[in-house]
Parts: structure tokens; sequence; C-alpha cells
């Protein structure tokens, strides 16, 4: 394909033929023309742009949202049709996001799951721990008493 120098833009784009590369520039097919929209010049679309809906298309390629995209779109049946091409084709991307999200989100409330497991059988763990040494503690206790006791009894 020939490809012009775009040092000098025209207003809202440029239309390409397919043809031979560089200086010879034999035309094979006048059914085929690639145009080039400046994505950026939209508001210098000449009255022939505007005729032949090169500023809607241009408007539709700039859309950033799904609404922005179908209210565009809306009154012309190939906007349509492109607009619901690209929906499905990246709903396909979707679904697959959010399967992957959620299989991330299982796997990490499986490990989150996991480790209060492994945290509650430390603190029960711990817990009997505390009751045993509770337990030698009292016992201590009452020893000390029986003891404290007995010294008392053999002071007077």
């Amino acid at each position: 394909m020939h490809r012009a120098s775009y040092r000098f833009m025209p207003p809202c784009g440029i239309t390409e033929t397919l043809s031979d590369v560089e200086s010879v520039r034999i035309v094979h097919t006048d059914r085929f023309n690639l145009l080039v929209i400046s994505l950026n010049q939209i508001e210098l679309a000449t009255s022939e742009d505007t005729t032949n809906n090169v500023d809607a298309w241009a408007k539709l390629f700039k859309s950033k949202t799904w609404e922005e995209l179908k209210m565009v779109a809306k009154d012309n049946d190939y906007m349509t049709s492109a607009v619901q091409t690209v929906y499905l084709s990246n709903e396909d991307k979707v679904i697959a996001k959010i399967a992957r999200e959620r299989d991330e989100f299982l796997r990490s409330e499986a490990y989150r799951n996991n480790l209060l497991k492994e945290q509650s059988a430390i603190i029960a763990e711990q817990n009997s721990t505390i009751a045993e040494q509770n337990s030698t503690i009292a016992e201590l206790n009452d020893t000390i008493a029986k003891l404290q006791a007995e010294i008392e009894s053999l002071k007077h």
C-alpha cells in the first residue's frame, strides 16, 4: 500500500488506495480504499466528511463507554453492528476476567479459612496450656496457704 507523507494532514482524514509501494504507484484496485481519520480533528470535518459519516465514525472510535458507543451508533445500522461485534468480542474477555477474579477470590477465601483454622487450633492449644498453668498455680497457692498456716501454728 502506498503511504502518503502526512506532514500536511487534511482537516479530518485522508483516503488511500491499494497500490504498489513507493514511486511506481500502480493502483491494483479502485474497489478498496483505506480512510485514515484524524480523531483529534473531528471538528474540522468537511461537509463531504459529514455526508459520508466520517465524523460520526470518528466519534464512535473516540467513545470511551458502552453508553457513549450506543448513543453515537443508534441511528446507523452499520455502526450498531460494529458496536455489537465489539461488545460480543469483549464479552468473552469480560466473562473470562470475571471467572479469573472469582477463582482468585475462592483461592483467597480458602487460604483465609485455612489460616483461621490454624490460628483457632493454636489458640485452643494455648487456652489449654493456660488452663493447666492456672490449675498448677491454684494447687501451689493451696500448698502455700497450708504451709503458711503450718508456720503460723508453729509460732504460737
